[in-house]
């Protein structure tokens, strides 16, 4: 899996992965050391459009 965000806190790790043809975004989150813990959330594109909007709105509060 291709990941353009990693963030790994020592005990669980967040990969996104990068939009698909359809503008739909993969996140995922599990633990390092099991692999069975790994579970994703798919967002559609306008829950995606929804949180790019988000976060650029919020850019400046949020660094």
């Amino acid at each position: 899996m291709a990941t353009i965000l990693k963030i790994n806190d020592g005990e669980n790790i967040l990969e996104i992965a990068p939009l698909n043809k359809e503008g739909i975004l993969e996140i995922w989150t599990g633990s390092e050391d099991d692999h069975q813990s790994w579970r994703n959330v798919v967002l559609d594109k306008k829950d995606t459009e929804n949180l790019i909007k988000y976060l650029q709105e919020h850019l400046e509060e949020l660094s």
